[in-house]
């Protein structure tokens, strides 16, 4: 393993992508997990997005369907489920509960030998450094009928510019241009949704800069998308980062492990082999940028990880660094759903009992005082 980090020596391309991976076991428990950076929550309030963020600074995506579609049609934000306790569904830090939503190409209305409409969006990184992209998919319906019919391709292409124009006026001048770059340039990446009645994230590497991002219908019944996502993996930590994006982590006490994400390695290792085991870890977190340092990431971090686990049983200073990683992997067990779950709730209902603006938020959506994690929520289809 030293042999080969030593090799990573090539910085990549200014203009470059990798696919990173799936993640299958986190579902609909992202905050603080997937990211705490940045992310859409789509459709979430409908007919608008959850913005999981401070500001548009440094990140932020513009959707929109492709050209071949009716000339009145536009993308569609659907709120299906307005609340649940499906683990699949991802969870709203400002209604406390769990929503299911998403951007929908209205590919129900058009045939099935259709090519498109797809979903599109422009993808701005503004800031240095590099960046895991991920799109959260969840097939809810997927059991019957054309529902079942969902298999997408994921392209991204580079982009030469950010969003210049005004969402619901400009949209089809950028629908058209994506059109173009599709047909006469090569994806930088792609990938395959299948088969995702479990819930996916699809992961992606990519360096600041613009994107388009293509999720391709691919003769499917309609083409979802229920999440985009932006973590900062290498580079100076942005303005937000420095204020906490996922604001869970202010109304925790300070013995909650959710109060610093990811938990930290403990630092009273042993200096030889249990702190060499750590410091693998984090010289794999200053690869990201050079050629062929994706292709060993995952690889080598689980061979880290269960070398940990070994020595954690003759070491018990090992155990915290153990947790960390399996954190960082998203490896879950029933007790970290758990803990999981009650650090959102409490953090929610903190955030309730003390901010009017909340408050009155949540009034306005005529559902009345949301109830907390802590009591059972009724799943309503």
């Amino acid at each position: 393993m030293q042999k080969q980090l030593a090799k990573l020596t090539k910085p990549l391309p200014k203009q470059y992508a990798a696919y990173y991976g799936e993640d299958w076991k986190t579902q609909g428990d992202w905050l603080g997990r997937t990211t705490k950076n940045w992310a859409i929550m789509c459709a979430a309030v409908s007919p608008l997005d959850r913005m999981v963020r401070i500001t548009n600074d440094y990140y932020m995506a513009n959707s929109f369907i492709g050209p071949n579609a009716t000339r009145d049609d536009t993308i569609r934000r659907w709120v299906h489920w307005i609340k649940t306790d499906n683990p699949k569904v991802l969870w709203d830090p400002l209604n406390g509960y769990r929503r299911q939503a998403e951007w929908d190409d209205h590919g129900e209305a058009y045939p099935l030998a259709k090519d498109g409409p797809d979903v599109w969006y422009l993808l701005e990184i503004k800031h240095d450094g590099m960046f895991r992209h991920g799109l959260y998919f969840y097939n809810k319906d997927g059991h019957g009928g054309h529902n079942r019919m969902r298999d997408y391709i994921i392209e991204i292409y580079p982009a030469k510019e950010g969003w210049k124009g005004k969402p619901y006026y400009t949209w089809r001048q950028y629908s058209l241009d994506t059109e173009r770059t599709a047909r006469t340039t090569l994806p930088l990446v792609k990938s395959r949704v299948r088969d995702f009645w479990g819930g996916v994230y699809k992961q992606f590497l990519l360096p600041r800069g613009f994107y388009y991002v293509k999720i391709r219908k691919n003769y499917s019944y309609n083409t979802i998308v229920s999440a985009v996502i932006v973590e900062r993996l290498m580079g100076k930590p942005t303005r937000d980062e420095i204020v906490d994006i996922s604001f869970v982590s202010k109304f925790l006490s300070d013995e909650s492990r959710y109060k610093r994400v990811p938990p930290p390695f403990p630092k009273n290792l042993d200096a030889n082999e249990s702190w060499r085991i750590v410091s693998f870890w984090n010289k794999l977190d200053n690869t990201y940028d050079k050629v062929s340092g994706m292709a060993i990431q995952r690889k080598q971090r689980i061979a880290i990880y269960q070398a940990a686990i070994e020595m954690s049983k003759q070491d018990k200073n090992m155990i915290p660094a153990v947790e960390s990683m399996k954190w960082r992997l998203n490896q879950w067990d029933e007790t970290q759903r758990k803990e999981w779950l009650e650090a959102m709730g409490t953090a929610f209902k903190k955030q309730y009992d003390t901010s009017e603006s909340l408050r009155k938020s949540i009034e306005s959506q005529k559902e009345g005082p949301p109830k907390y994690i802590h009591e059972k929520i009724v799943g309503e289809d």
